[in-house]
């Protein structure tokens, strides 16, 4: 469920710099995609292009799935809030490091484009496309990560 929408700036060629973070509740993750994240909403090679525009109601879907893929398994600082979906007071909140799955990250996607309401074809054809395709890009971020994480 989408809390807060966020705002974009130009970033470069296809590129796009969140400007005001975008906050996203599923299952029990609070998820806030924050200002600085880069993202391109969606790889979509131009051959697909016909079929599916990159602008659309699958942008913010797209964002979120950028976010969870950059960060390839783990955000720390992620809210986890057990039992309660929308707590009222912040006792019931606890900041922890969340360890995902790549298929928790489609998940996630293919549930938000639900929820977007994008066209039901292209919902399949991008959820599809990203359990067939999305593991050399979630490769790419564990090592890339896993580099950070030596180098620290």
């Amino acid at each position: 469920m989408l809390l807060k929408d966020p705002a974009f700036k130009v970033a470069g060629r296809g590129k796009w710099l969140v400007s005001d973070p975008m906050l996203v509740i599923w299952k029990l993750w609070r998820v806030t995609v924050p200002v600085g994240f880069i993202t391109d909403f969606a790889s979509i090679p131009r051959i697909g292009r016909s079929i599916i525009q990159k602008d659309g109601p699958h942008r913010l879907p797209a964002l979120l799935h950028d976010y969870l893929y950059k960060h390839a398994g783990r955000i720390p600082g992620l809210y986890f809030e057990p039992n309660v979906a929308f707590p009222k007071n912040k006792k019931h909140r606890h900041m922890v490091t969340v360890d995902y799955t790549r298929k928790d990250a489609d998940e996630a996607f293919r549930d938000f484009l639900i929820q977007s309401a994008t066209n039901k074809t292209v919902r399949i054809i991008l959820y599809r496309f990203v359990r067939m395709f999305g593991q050399m890009s979630w490769w790419k971020h564990q090592r890339a990560k896993k580099r950070e994480e030596e180098n620290a």
